[in-house]
């Protein structure tokens, strides 16, 4: 009787477990059903919002000079920071490194002294879950590749980045190694609202900034083992790098001498143009102007490719050249220049001081 009771009662629990199990399968297959059947296009649409598609910036090409020295070029500069919000940070263990770790970070970001790390980043921990506590913080600014390993290696950092919440952020900048030289020829790169990128705003980075940019990739989040990455299913294309005809030496030296000219003549701006007459190649322009808050030249508009006549200065270099091809051979003969001459069409050249007919040998002493 005692057997019979105890198989009953074993039974029974059995039916109620077997019962329980197939409705939570029931309400699973359920809510399977209605996730990916009544309510698909809702949580397709969600995961295609949370699953978007990222621009990858390509590396933007180099401008090199003629024996493909870099003038300007695209490096990535680092800022490293620190999230004291990470759930791997212990108390004990960031205390008995902080000393340490705030001498190292005065010495590898010296805009704060020991005692000033020291206090933010004990006083961020004290109250990183409340409004003033900041999730983050930079704990450097425009750090080499070189410095940021040194900082990986510092006390407490060298824990990794789950236990110290160490972690960085690139910063693409354009170098230009040679500093101010060729600057305005070279050109420069900002943000661009109307491509939404970083793009050429004068210069030959303005002029080649197609071909410069490159292709963006694309790249998607993608749920890996133990974060969520993004996968780069389209890679970005390099930029195209530019070989220019500028030689630096001798860009050097038109600098100096041009500078040197303006300095003399106290001239208001002034532009130097080399060209290797063989060939036609600019090896050096250079371009200064005065600007009173520095009381010294610097590199101004590029006056050498402004669409405006030349002058006067262009008559003795136009006959040398006639001269030289054997155009012109008659010193003597007379020529009808005008006050004007249409050329190919286009608008009028002018002479302000000009007359009807000059000689030859005339053209040289009117400028």
């Amino acid at each position: 009787m005692t057997k019979r009771k105890n198989r009953d009662y074993i039974m029974g629990r059995y039916i109620l477990i077997m019962v329980g199990i197939f409705a939570v399968a029931i309400a699973v297959a359920a809510r399977l059903f209605s996730t990916t059947v009544v309510y698909a296009d809702r949580w397709e649409a969600k995961a295609e919002k949370l699953n978007r598609i990222r621009v990858v910036e390509p590396e933007r090409g180099k401008i090199l000079a003629d024996d493909r020295t870099v003038l300007a070029a695209s490096v990535n500069f680092y800022m490293p920071r620190l999230d004291l919000r990470s759930e791997g940070i212990k108390e004990d263990t960031l205390m008995r490194y902080l000393g340490a770790l705030a001498d190292s970070l005065a010495v590898i970001s010296p805009y704060k002294t020991a005692k000033e790390w020291k206090e933010q980043i004990a006083d961020t921990y004290q109250n990183r879950y409340t409004k003033r506590g900041a999730r983050s913080f930079p704990i450097g600014n425009k750090l080499t590749y070189s410095l940021l390993q040194s900082m990986r290696n510092l006390p407490f950092m060298c824990l990794g980045t789950s236990k110290s919440g160490f972690y960085y952020e690139e910063q693409p900048r354009r170098c230009n190694p040679y500093g101010r030289m060729a600057a305005r020829s070279i050109g420069k790169v900002a943000y661009d609202p109307v491509k939404q990128r970083m793009a050429g705003r004068s210069g030959l980075e303005r002029a080649l900034d197609d071909m410069l940019y490159g292709e963006p990739g694309e790249a998607r989040s993608t749920q890996y083992a133990n974060a969520i990455g993004l996968w780069e299913h389209k890679p970005a294309k390099k930029g195209y790098d530019v070989l220019t005809t500028i030689n630096v030496g001798l860009q050097e030296i038109v600098e100096q001498e041009l500078s040197a000219v303006c300095k003399s003549s106290c001239a208001d701006w002034g532009t130097a143009v080399l060209m290797e007459v063989s060939t036609g190649e600019i090896k050096a322009i250079s371009n200064l102007k005065y600007y009173p808050n520095l009381d010294d030249y610097a590199e101004g508009e590029n006056h050498a490719v402004m669409g405006y006549e030349p002058g006067s200065v262009m008559k003795p270099i136009s006959m040398m050249v006639a001269l030289e091809d054997g155009i012109v051979s008659n010193l003597d003969a007379v020529i009808a220049t005008g006050h004007s001459y249409a050329f190919r069409g286009a608008r009028p050249i002018t002479d302000s001081h000009g007359i009807a007919a000059l000689l030859i040998s005339e053209v040289v002493d009117s400028c």
